[in-house]
């Protein structure tokens, strides 16, 4: 069993040691890097292009940008903030109400006056 697990210990490693190895000896050399480097500058600057026509052609049909969904994520997020908030503000005045109403007594109710009829019977329609 020891010498299954050897084997592919072996199978795996020197591979990769081999190609470590020559990927070292690739970047050694003189010509590899100013090469790589044109190509990053090259794959960077075609990225940017392509942004670009793409925002054109979103903003030609009416479309938002990435940019765009970027910033109304962040003012969305913002207002789902406030409205916490506000939600957590009302929820404490809604118990500190609660607990003032069991704490104080109810005021009691005042009597009404009478009525405009009831009065002129009263006063025999004096009024």
């Amino acid at each position: 069993m020891d010498d299954y697990l050897a084997l592919w210990s072996d199978l795996l490693t020197k591979p990769e040691a081999t190609l470590s190895e020559q990927l070292v000896a690739l970047t050694r050399d003189d010509v590899f890097a100013p090469l790589v480097g044109k190509q990053l500058l090259l794959a960077v600057h075609a990225r940017e292009l392509l942004g670009e026509r793409i925002s054109h052609a979103l903003s030609a049909a009416n479309l938002p940008t990435k940019t765009e969904l970027a910033a109304i994520n962040e003012r969305l997020a913002s207002l789902e903030d406030g409205v916490a908030s506000v939600q957590a503000y009302v929820t404490r005045l809604e118990k500190r109400l609660s607990r003032a109403d069991s704490v104080v007594a109810p005021m009691p109710k005042r009597p009404s006056a009478p009525s405009r009829t009831s009065r002129k019977k009263l006063t025999g329609g004096m009024l």
